[in-house]
């Protein structure tokens, strides 16, 4: 669940993988980097929301990736603050909805996310992910605070048959009184612990063992 800006440094090598980075308007402003993961934000004109972005280059197979963060009984461990996450309604093998909560902290209440979220293969062989918001009065909780994601997509990209380039956005809206200054570094800050810990722990997942027969891998020459 989670969000950027980039500027014209290219990213080291992660064993193969190179970090390609794309070309963005100056309304994007670099948060924090390292040579193979980088966050930035950009303000969303009339409204107190950002819109964040993510890069990374991580040592994975496509499969691996996607049943990675598909396995709800282990996202704790790398969604940065997550509580709990479970799949509610399978619309497809592709298609599910799924709800993730988050933990409280001061000032901050508790808070989870209802979304949609659909991925694909392109003929170049990326993976596509798009995440939706789903306001369904069967899946509300009111005893914590929804979190409105407004838009939300993953794109990963084989860089061989080993590494993969992923680029993240989301917008999304933490509902309640909270001050915009502390929204944008909580939600940087988190994005950014996320993705560090998916670099961590992809390469070393089980999942990498496993293959899917809808996703075609990179064959290296």
């Amino acid at each position: 669940m989670i969000s950027l800006c980039f500027s014209s440094q290219s990213f080291a090598k992660n064993p193969a993988s190179t970090f390609t980075t794309e070309s963005l308007s100056n309304s994007w402003k670099t948060w924090k980097e390292n040579k193979n993961i980088k966050v930035g934000y950009q303000q969303i004109k009339g409204s107190n929301l950002i819109e964040i972005k993510a890069q990374a280059a991580i040592q994975s197979s496509l499969a691996g990736f996607l049943l990675f963060i598909q396995d709800t009984d282990n996202i704790t461990q790398w969604l940065d603050n997550a509580h709990s996450s479970n799949v509610l309604k399978q619309i497809s093998p592709q298609e599910n909805i799924f709800i993730t909560s988050f933990k409280s902290y001061w000032p901050i209440t508790e808070r989870y996310m209802v979304v949609n979220s659909r991925y694909w293969q392109n003929e170049d062989l990326s993976l596509e992910i798009e995440v939706h918001n789903v306001e369904d009065n069967e899946y509300v909780n009111h005893e914590m605070i929804q979190i409105e994601v407004i838009k939300a997509h993953w794109k990963i990209t084989p860089v061989n048959s080993q590494n993969i380039n992923i680029v993240y956005t989301i917008i999304a809206d933490p509902k309640g009184a909270i001050p915009f200054w502390l929204t944008k570094r909580i939600s940087l800050n988190s994005l950014w612990k996320t993705m560090n810990n998916m670099q961590k722990q992809l390469p070393l997942s089980p999942w990498q063992k496993h293959s899917l027969s809808n996703i075609k891998e990179h064959q290296d020459e």
